[in-house]
């Protein structure tokens, strides 16, 4: 469950570049403006149609949305069923989420066809009460419409899969010793650069509070950005490799005369 009954999102990818804060905030915004017009009974003709027509502007980006998803969900399952190695579990994953985007796509058009009604109703004159009505007529489907959102939400969300946690630790281990987290980064692909600026984001705020950060480290995932980092820091292995390299070609005799120890040196 990504969602709880608080509407508080677990289990996203969040790198901390501000992508899921605006995806959440994105959606917070589209169920306070559904909301908005159950919670207000005496909301007036004007603000009712705005709010109403936000909503129909919304599901066509929600349309194009959906049609983009279900295109590129058929070409991948048509790609996958042509081969003949295919898991039969990833066909049934593909064809699942086509079935999805199609089921979305179809409640979104419904829920357009109720706004225009809605709209319909308050521009009609000859009706007593068309704010009433109108309004009336959107909370017949509000309750599915939140579900709507938080299943197309689920579309555009990213579900993480690892957890990145980058550690501090006292490089002669006479303070402390073990290593003290200092964050952790839910992910589920991540990129070098991507974790070459959450490290210097780090290296940052330590050298602000006075900590000298003498080099990094990382498990055997990220084997090649241990070795590099994003400017060929020095590192332990890297010593080795190009001293053996140096000296890979030199003949026997070179070596010799520069393993003998000088006198009065």
């Amino acid at each position: 469950m990504q969602e709880s009954l608080r509407r508080e999102w677990n289990g996203d990818v969040d790198l901390g570049n501000g992508v899921l804060e605006r995806l959440k905030s994105d959606y917070d915004g589209r169920v306070d403006v559904s909301e908005s017009v159950k919670k207000v009974e005496r909301i007036n003709r004007k603000d009712l149609k705005k709010v109403l027509s936000d909503i129909g502007e919304t599901l066509k980006f929600d349309v194009e949305f959906l049609s983009k998803g279900l295109g590129k969900g058929v070409e991948v399952f048509r790609m996958k069923f042509n081969q003949v190695n295919a898991p039969e579990e990833t066909l049934k994953s593909l064809n699942l989420d086509i079935v999805e985007f199609h089921t979305l796509l179809g409640q979104a058009s419904d829920f357009s066809i109720a706004i225009k009604d809605s709209l319909n109703i308050l521009d009609q004159k000859e009706i007593n009460h068309p704010v009433a009505d109108a309004r009336k007529c959107w909370l017949k489907h509000c309750k599915n419409y939140l579900v709507y959102l938080r299943n197309l939400w689920k579309k555009k969300r990213e579900c993480a899969t690892h957890i990145l946690v980058f550690m501090l630790l006292d490089e002669r281990r006479d303070k402390n010793p073990y290593a003290i987290p200092l964050q952790y980064v839910p992910y589920h692909s991540i990129r070098d650069q991507e974790l070459r600026d959450l490290v210097k984001n780090i290296t940052l705020e330590l050298t602000k509070a006075n900590l000298k950060v003498v080099g990094t480290t990382t498990d055997g995932e990220f084997e090649q950005l241990r070795r590099r980092g994003d400017t060929r820091p020095l590192h332990i292995w890297q010593l080795a490799h190009d001293a053996k390299e140096s000296v890979r070609k030199m003949n026997k005799t070179t070596l010799l005369q520069m393993l003998q120890l000088i006198q009065g040196e």
